[in-house]
């Protein structure tokens, strides 16, 4: 709709931390935890304060392919670089290894940097210092994007006014909080297009209304650990060949709630 300049009016929802900015930053202090999660390693690399492109991704991995994490990868490329010649002259026009060592040793450097202080020091005294070694806020401001500004903003003043976190209880915070999405308004004027879900359309009229996604076959997604009223399911993990499986338990679990799912479904059509 936006894209064909028709004025819309709708209220949603928004959690700031899942703003690129704030998993920039709750990703490099996990890894002062534990520095063999990939994904966070990842969102750390990519980010502007780090710049890796996904070129620069791939030579990593090109040059430590028996790896098993990608952060034993990003560590054997920083003791050296074991492509062949041949291999190398595939990337030397797009890769230059030492800005690209420069990059990663600018993180790893923060890492120590927090792992020496997570005891000593408040989550929110670390970020203030992740804030001034990667000149995060030059670099949201490059960025022209007001609505990250405000983000990380409000991020920094709830940390700031929350409860007094370590590292670790902090991160063990963002595993269990609810997520706290902030309402944000749009108001396209009286002749604008109403947006808003099924729920909010309760008991309001419109003389043309568009049910969209109807026909769409959403399938139900379990998660980790599944609670509900028929019980709790948890996956089997083997953690010596690194797979998982839901138990029976679970898999029980799990049907009830796509059948309730599928009920719900069929309430909030007739609402609509």
């Amino acid at each position: 709709l936006s894209a064909k300049a028709a004025p819309i009016s709708a209220t949603y929802k928004k959690d700031i931390f899942d703003s690129i900015e704030v998993k920039f930053v709750n990703a490099v202090l996990s890894l002062a935890v534990n520095f063999k999660d990939d994904i966070q390693l990842v969102t750390a690399l990519t980010f502007p304060c780090v710049g890796l492109s996904e070129d620069e991704l791939v030579f990593i991995r090109v040059n430590s392919p028996s790896a098993e994490y990608f952060a034993d990868a990003v560590l054997n490329f920083m003791s050296g670089v074991n492509l062949s010649e041949d291999a190398l002259k595939k990337f030397e026009d797009y890769i230059d290894i030492g800005k690209l060592i420069e990059k990663i040793k600018k993180l790893l450097n923060f890492i120590d940097i927090v792992k020496n202080n997570m005891y000593f020091k408040s989550v929110y005294d670390l970020i203030t210092m992740l804030n001034d070694y990667f000149d995060l806020d030059v670099v949201l401001s490059a960025l022209k994007n007001e609505e990250i500004l405000a983000n990380y903003k409000k991020f920094l003043e709830e940390i700031k006014n929350g409860k007094n976190y370590n590292l670790v209880d902090y991160l063990h915070y963002l595993q269990v909080r609810e997520k706290d999405k902030t309402k944000v308004m749009l108001n396209g004027g009286v002749d604008s297009i109403t947006c808003c879900s099924i729920h909010e359309s309760k008991g309001l009229e419109y003389p043309v209304v568009i049910l969209a996604y109807a026909g769409r076959n959403d399938p139900y997604t379990a998660e980790e650990m599944e609670i509900t009223d028929n019980g709790v399911g948890v996956n089997y993990y083997n953690v010596d060949e690194r797979w998982k499986a839901p138990t029976i338990v679970k898999n029980y679990i799990v049907e009830q709630a796509k059948y309730e799912s599928i009920e719900e479904s069929k309430r909030l059509l007739y609402v609509a």
